[in-house]
């Protein structure tokens, strides 16, 4: 199953600026994009890979402060 951008960062919890920035550093990187529109598309395996990612960053942030 593919998902959208928007579907993603609510399945995960990150947001869509997250997202581009760890695109950007080829942290978490769509399954594929379409020539034609742009469009980003995720599959089961990025989400689960996101929502890792987020929970870690939710972890870590009290422990920055």
């Amino acid at each position: 199953m593919y998902y959208k951008q928007k579907e993603f960062c609510r399945l995960t919890g990150l947001t869509r600026k997250i997202l581009l920035s760890y695109e950007k550093r080829e942290i978490l990187l769509p399954s594929w994009v379409d020539p034609r529109t742009g469009y980003r598309y995720y599959t089961d395996t990025e989400v689960r890979l996101g929502s890792k990612i987020a929970f870690s960053a939710l972890s870590i942030c009290p422990l920055m402060k």
